[in-house]
């Protein structure tokens, strides 16, 4: 694992199910504005099956990932085929509801997009007979959807 951050570019070496092969070091300077992880995965026979990994499903996946970290960058490789995939999608999720209607004759010309938070409580620990409220937490809520003439919905 290569993480870049705070200007530095990092490693570490894992094995055996996610075991730390040596400590945490750094490699070189890079620019501070530089961030990113980068993951080179072989499986370990040790601790997983024998399967075939298939390229598409991992891909799709990273797809879809891709789509709620909006703007940034994901690259897949496999190195079997030599098969390379890059997906980053600046407009997120109104990128995911395009793609879900493209070929759909859609009634509105634009996405619908909202983006807003509210601040709840989780549920107190229940053991817990004073009655405060729970843990603060802060839910960041994103929503797009748009119309077209089809008859099911996709959400």
């Amino acid at each position: 694992v290569w993480v870049k951050r705070n200007g530095k570019l990092y490693y570490q070496k894992y094995e055996n199910g996610g075991k730390p092969q040596e400590p945490l070091k750094v490699i070189s300077e890079v620019p501070e504005n530089e961030t990113g992880t980068r993951i080179k995965f072989h499986p370990d026979y040790t601790v997983m099956d024998k399967i075939a990994f298939d390229f598409g499903t991992i891909s799709d996946h990273i797809k879809q990932v891709a789509y709620l970290n909006k703007g940034l960058k994901f690259n897949i490789t496999d190195l079997t085929k030599n098969t390379k995939k890059t997906y980053c999608f600046d407009g997120g999720i109104i990128d995911y509801v395009k793609e879900l209607n493209k070929g759909k004759k859609t009634i509105n010309t634009d996405v619908i997009y909202a983006l807003g938070s509210f601040t709840d409580f989780d549920k107190p620990n229940e053991d817990d007979t004073n009655n405060k409220p729970g843990k603060r937490v802060d839910i960041l809520v994103e929503v797009a959807f748009q119309y077209n003439e089809a008859y099911q919905s996709t959400v």
